[in-house]
């Protein structure tokens, strides 16, 4: 939880008859990552052409995407040729389909000419077009002119026929075939008949084949994985080794796995593996894990230093709900996010982090006594306290900084010289700021004196940790702590904006009906913009938070994620 999940290196030693068994049971067992070993006295498998294999896999998907649209339930009539079926059938519903909709287009087309009173004679001898039903003024214009024209019910458009070549306004010509078509009517029954037996032939195909091609798609997707990691595999004449990064608590299990193929034919090393080469897995409780989406649009931890998103499973919230704060639009903004997480399982994790600051959000809104923007209770009132707010924000930053600061003194605890001078050393100097500020308030010569020292004791290790750059940087460390104040001044021009709805409403309200129906509008709308705004800005600065002023304390950047052998091909 607090740490990435502790890794070793293995090396499978098996024969190379064993191989396709090994790489089997590997692949199923869905937690290893394979590496090259550099040993001259092992050769390695050469890369294989893959391409035929992958189209075959790539139809196989196209024809599974199509069948899912059509099936209604499992029966057990497996075709060997489904896929060409498939294929065959699907072609032949796209030209049906391209047919019935030119069919329509014809049959749309005949319907203006009828309505026209045109005959197939006559259409030489007139200009067709059309124009905009909302253009009034060239309406007028063509009753001036006598032109006679037909408004559809199909379309918003005003479709007109004339002798005359001269039309001295804006239009749009009507396309006219070569040949005109006959017994359309006949034609698009006959199409829309073909279609519903291709439509027949396809649930019947999906029906009795849908489940075997999902699993033929399994086996090719492990056959395309196993030749992919091959090329990592090191080999002599009879014998093979497999390396790869297993989680440390997954090797007895991976050992057993191993012997229920091979029984004691085979031979497994482990070790464990140096910080800088391990690849990170995350390992985090069942509702914290969803704020590793977060984690991950910054960076990953290095291999064992702090994993954060504990900490921004219990910190996010509060800061988002400390900004937004308002009763109603956290329960509004809970009850959206309720129904996309139904609608949008691919962001659902995502959804899940804004329903925890939401209902956050609701908790800040009880104790501030804001229900979109009207107060009817005060336990602490932000608008009539933004300078309590204020100091609130600040004693967040000093915290959320601090915690940074020590996490970080934590991952280079092994290297205490240096952890004292490039964390510690911000510490001493906040100490030393207070105590100066205490004395100063006070007129206290004593604590000047020892606020002084340690303020030069901190600059001193600032300069031994970072240099003449750390001494610059002094100024901007403070600046981190007062960006906090961004909780507070987001928060109260979001209870600006609603306040100003609402005083406006009220105004409207007093103006007879349709002033009421204008206030409605206003205060829907206005406070619609509001929760979207508030919401965006409540995760935005959050967020940066976080990334800016939290992670750079302690975080070192890292692009090595356990690549597990299923997820890289399946």
């Amino acid at each position: 939880m607090f740490k990435p999940v502790p890794m070793n290196k293995v090396n499978i030693f098996i024969k190379n008859t064993d191989l396709k068994n090994v790489t089997n049971v590997l692949y199923d067992f869905k937690l290893i990552e394979f590496f090259t070993i550099n040993q001259e006295k092992f050769d390695r498998f050469e890369h294989e052409d893959l391409n035929e294999i992958s189209e075959e896999l790539l139809k196989l998907r196209s024809t599974i995407t199509v069948l899912k649209g059509y099936f209604k339930n499992y029966d057990k009539k497996v075709s060997l040729n489904a896929i060409e079926l498939t294929l065959k059938s699907k072609d032949e519903l796209d030209k049906v389909t391209k047919e019935i909709l030119f069919l329509e287009d014809e049959m749309k087309r005949e319907k203006i000419l009828s309505s026209l009173k045109l005959q197939d004679k006559d259409l030489t001898k007139y200009t067709i077009g059309f124009i905009s039903e909302s253009h009034e003024n060239l309406l007028k214009k063509l009753d001036a002119k006598n032109i006679k024209y037909v408004k559809t019910s199909f379309e918003d458009r005003v479709y007109f026929a004339t002798k005359s070549a001269k039309i001295d306004f804006p239009f749009k010509e009507f396309y006219l075939p070569k040949e005109s078509l006959e017994n359309i009517s006949q034609k698009l029954k006959i199409a829309k008949d073909k279609l519903k037996l291709h439509q027949n032939e396809l649930v019947y195909i999906a029906n009795n084949n849908l489940d075997h091609l999902e699993k033929e798609e399994i086996r090719l997707s492990k056959d395309i994985g196993v030749l992919e990691a091959k090329t990592k595999f090191s080999k002599t004449t009879n014998l093979c080794v497999l390396s790869g990064f297993v989680p440390k608590k997954q090797v007895s299990k991976l050992k057993h796995e191993l012997e229920k193929v091979l029984a004691d034919k085979f031979e497994i090393d482990v070790e464990n593996v140096k910080d800088e080469e391990a690849p990170v897995k995350l390992e985090n409780g069942f509702m914290s894990n969803k704020f590793e989406a977060l984690l991950r649009m910054y960076s990953l931890p290095k291999y064992g230093e702090f994993d954060p998103t504990i900490l921004m499973f219990l910190i996010f919230p509060i800061f988002f709900g400390f900004i937004l704060g308002d009763v109603g639009y956290g329960l509004v903004s809970l009850i959206i996010f309720t129904i996309a997480k139904f609608k949008m399982k691919n962001i659902k994790d995502f959804l899940t982090i804004l329903q925890f600051s939401a209902f956050v959000s609701i908790l800040f809104g009880i104790f501030y006594g804001e229900y979109f923007g009207f107060e009817p209770y005060h336990i602490f009132s932000r608008a009539e306290n933004p300078e309590t707010l204020l100091l609130i924000a600040v004693i967040f930053g000093v915290i959320h900084i601090n915690i940074g600061i020590i996490i970080g003194f934590i991952n280079q605890i092994h290297d205490i010289k240096h952890a004292i001078c490039d964390k510690l050393s911000w510490i001493i100097m906040e100490i030393a700021v207070a105590i100066l500020a205490l004395g100063i308030y006070v007129s206290s010569t004593t604590a000047i004196f020892v606020g002084s020292i340690f303020l030069l004791l901190s600059a001193v290790l600032i300069y031994m940790g970072h240099g003449f750059i750390g001494i610059i940087e002094i100024p901007s460390f403070f600046t981190n702590i007062l960006s906090y104040a961004r909780l507070m001044a987001v928060g109260l021009s979001s209870i600006a904006i609603a306040v100003l709805v609402n005083e406006y409403t009220l105004v409207l309200f007093s103006k007879g009906a349709i002033g009421i129906f204008a206030g409605v509008l206003l205060f829907t709308f206005g406070h619609i913009f509001n929760i979207v705004l508030g919401n965006f800005e409540s995760f935005l600065h959050t967020l940066r938070l976080h990334y800016v002023e939290f992670f750079t304390k302690f975080f070192s950047n890292n692009d090595k994620f356990l690549n597990l052998f299923l997820n890289k091909f399946y």
